[in-house]
């Protein structure tokens, strides 16, 4: 399911739920995707910008290029998920879960050197 514009579907009643799925270069621009879970897929260069994602799970899931930009990830859980990269100043994070190898993607936008 690569590259597809999701922002296009109607939200009513709009519920999604994926599990190892590959949806690189797809867009979830704008969508109301609370407690939507991403179970062992591929997110490569996915747009979340203005993504309502509350309570939403990436459990084993790449964010490699990832687009995170005025998200809301309240109450989200990164824990297993690898190579995200989102700015907390840009997006609200109050509650986010991620483990303690996640935070460089939390830190990027601060160019610090974390050894």
């Amino acid at each position: 399911m690569v590259g597809i514009l999701f922002e296009q579907v109607n939200t009513f009643s709009l519920e999604l739920y994926f599990k190892g799925c590959n949806l690189s270069q797809s867009s979830f621009y704008s969508l109301p995707l609370k407690n939507t879970e991403f179970i062992d897929c591929v997110l490569h260069e996915v747009d979340f910008s203005e993504t309502q994602l509350v309570k939403s799970r990436f459990d084993n899931s790449d964010l490699m290029n990832a687009v995170f930009e005025g998200t809301n990830l309240e109450e989200a859980s990164f824990e297993t998920a690898v190579n995200f990269q989102l700015d907390p100043q840009r997006n609200n994070v109050n509650k986010l879960k991620v483990s303690l190898n996640g935070l460089p993607g939390l830190l990027t936008e601060f160019n610090l050197s974390i050894v």
